[in-house]
């Protein structure tokens, strides 16, 4: 059927995912209302939560006391893979796939999880815009169909082998905001009529 012709095609291309990358849950306070603050202080950090997570963008922060509370959270998380210059950010709590990428070794609660990503042939920023992409965001309901996005599911999803000169061409695309130019790209690659 046509459902099965999608998902057949997307998997036809040649492919890798991220189950190599490091997937890892951000601080879980158990009490964002006690733990998290909308303004900073002297001792606070930022912090990124699933709402401050849309496609491409982090939109902002909110701050915790981290030195002071470290002990209190419910589960810790190892202070290294926060501190990471580049981490694939998503949204958790979403019936949509909205990635974003942190290069600024914040922290991130456990509605805004990351990837770690290693041994790929493919940037960071492309993987992201594929997974923003129309495209995905169909293939992930049709295979996964909840309305939280789980790291062991995400790791499950192809993401297409594609030469450097194709990255780049998505890459600017990401820069300058063009993203139909990026689900055409996509459609051409798994030979798609109607994403």
């Amino acid at each position: 059927n046509e459902l099965n012709e999608f998902i057949n095609k997307i998997y036809a291309v040649p492919h890798q995912t991220l189950k190599k990358s490091k997937h890892v849950t951000g601080l879980v306070t158990g009490d964002d209302d006690k733990f998290l603050l909308s303004e900073p202080t002297a001792k606070s950090e930022p912090v990124i939560t699933g709402k401050h997570i849309e496609p491409y963008k982090i939109t902002g922060e909110s701050y915790i006391n981290y030195n002071d509370v470290r002990d209190q959270l419910a589960i810790a998380v190892k202070d290294s893979y926060f501190r990471y210059p580049e981490k694939l950010i998503y949204h958790t709590v979403s019936r949509y796939l909205e990635f974003a990428i942190d290069s600024k070794k914040r922290l991130t609660t456990c509605t805004a999880n990351f990837f770690i990503v290693k041994d790929i042939t493919i940037s960071t920023k492309c993987i992201m815009a594929i997974f923003n992409s129309k495209i995905y965001n169909r293939l992930n309901k049709l295979l996964f169909g909840d309305k939280v996005n789980r790291g062991c599911n995400i790791k499950k999803l192809p993401i297409p082998i594609l030469d450097d000169a194709l990255q780049k061409e998505m890459e600017k695309y990401v820069d300058e905001e063009k993203y139909e130019k990026i689900e055409e790209m996509l459609s051409e690659i798994f030979k798609l009529d109607n994403p």
